[in-house]
């Protein structure tokens, strides 16, 4: 898989997050256990499922690249999603 270049709208989001203006949504679901192997259960489940997306097994990685006919250190920033050599879906 190769490096995958940031949409303008998800860049903006990236360059905009900070402790102080988090840009972010996070979802948690609670569900009440039938049996004591239920969470082992939902954990087999997720990393059985994980390969099928890929966006999971990808990190967001800062990149700076020159502007076309200017000298350094003139530069652009943007980013770009690529893989997670280290993912475990555990």
């Amino acid at each position: 898989m190769t490096p995958d270049p940031l949409a303008p709208l998800d860049l903006a989001f990236w360059n905009i997050e900070s402790a102080e203006h988090p840009m972010h949504l996070g979802a948690l679901g609670v569900f009440e256990a039938g049996s004591p192997t239920a969470a082992a259960h939902a954990a087999d489940l997720l990393a059985a499922r994980a390969p099928a997306v890929p966006g999971l097994r990808m990190r967001i990685r800062d990149t700076w690249q020159p502007e076309p006919g200017l000298r350094a250190p003139l530069s652009f920033g943007g980013a770009t999603r690529e893989p997670d050599p280290r993912f475990d879906p555990l």
